[in-house]
C-alpha cells in the first residue's frame, strides 16, 4: 500500500500542471436549456424512460 502511494506522489510531481479559464455561460435561451441548466439528469433520462416505456420494458 506505501509503495501505491509512492507511485501516485511521484506521478502527481511529475506531471505538467495545466491552468483552465473559466468559460461564463450565457444565458438559457430556451425552455430546453433552462431545464438542462436546472434539472440535467431528468432531461437526459426522458428519451430512455420514453424509448423504454414504447418497448415495453418500464412498468408504469
Amino acid at each position: 500500500m506505501t509503495g501505491g502511494f509512492y507511485y501516485l506522489e511521484c506521478a502527481m510531481r511529475a506531471a505538467v500542471q495545466v491552468e483552465f479559464q473559466r468559460a461564463g455561460l450565457g444565458p438559457a435561451r430556451s425552455p430546453a436549456k433552462l431545464a438542462w441548466y436546472y434539472r440535467p439528469a431528468e432531461v437526459f433520462q426522458r428519451p430512455v424512460i420514453d424509448a423504454r416505456s414504447q418497448r415495453g420494458l418500464w412498468h408504469s
